[in-house]
């Protein structure tokens, strides 16, 4: 059993805070004058975020790039916050390596940067995003939300990720 300094704080973030990080993002793509064709969401946490910027990019630009997830797991045990081996799953993945830099793939944090690493090797074109980027991260996203300088020290937890109150 992890010691209570070994528990990281748990950082609660509202839908406010998620859409600015999808609009910030947004604003760097339009800014690079980048145009995907295909949005990648990893599965699960990125899958929300990755149709939030979708929705925003069309809203804004007139088109619609195909929208897919990728599957990818690394956390295990209670509340899933232990980190174990890296497992990735793909369908159309020759699809996606067609595409090569109109990719955007999408997750909701880089945490230790193992995911987006790995799914760069798939997909060495690609562009990526972020909604929190740690700094304490082996990678950095094309673009991202928040930067945040002492991550390790937070367990993000997402609004789709609390536990619905029924009552």
């Amino acid at each position: 059993m992890p010691s209570p300094s070994d528990v990281p704080t748990r950082k609660y973030l509202s839908w406010r805070d998620v859409d600015n990080a999808v609009g910030r993002i947004l604003q760097q793509v339009r800014g690079a004058d980048y145009n995907p064709t295909h949005i990648v969401g990893i599965g699960r946490g990125g899958i929300i975020p990755a149709s939030m910027f979708l929705y925003q990019y069309c809203l804004s630009s007139g088109c619609s790039p195909m929208i897919a997830p990728i599957y990818a797991r690394s956390y295990e045990g209670e509340g899933e916050t232990q980190r174990g081996e890296l497992q990735i799953a793909v369908n159309d993945l020759d699809l996606f390596q067609r595409a090569g830099g109109d990719v955007l793939i999408v997750d909701d944090i880089t945490d230790s940067g193992n995911t987006f690493s790995a799914i760069k090797e798939l997909l060495p074109e690609a562009h990526t995003a972020s909604i929190i980027h740690k700094t304490c991260s082996t990678f950095e996203p094309d673009y991202h939300g928040p930067v945040e300088p002492n991550g390790e020290k937070f367990w993000y937890v997402f609004p789709w990720e609390r536990t619905p109150i029924i009552g």
